[in-house]
């Protein structure tokens, strides 16, 4: 009954951090996406950042 707590236990935590480290790495790709989607164009001699959506 010991080694199925501690299964479980181990489970539970393994579970726990690879969802927040997926969440968190998620987070970042989608941060480094956002600024990938920055276009340049020039205008009147000007330039401006348009998002792409």
């Amino acid at each position: 009954m010991k080694i199925f707590k501690l299964i479980l236990a181990l489970s539970v935590i393994i579970t726990i951090s690879y969802f927040s480290w997926d969440y968190y790495a998620g987070k970042l790709i989608q941060e480094k996406r956002e600024k990938a989607t920055l276009v340049f164009k020039e205008a009147g001699g000007e330039y401006y950042a348009q998002k792409k959506v």
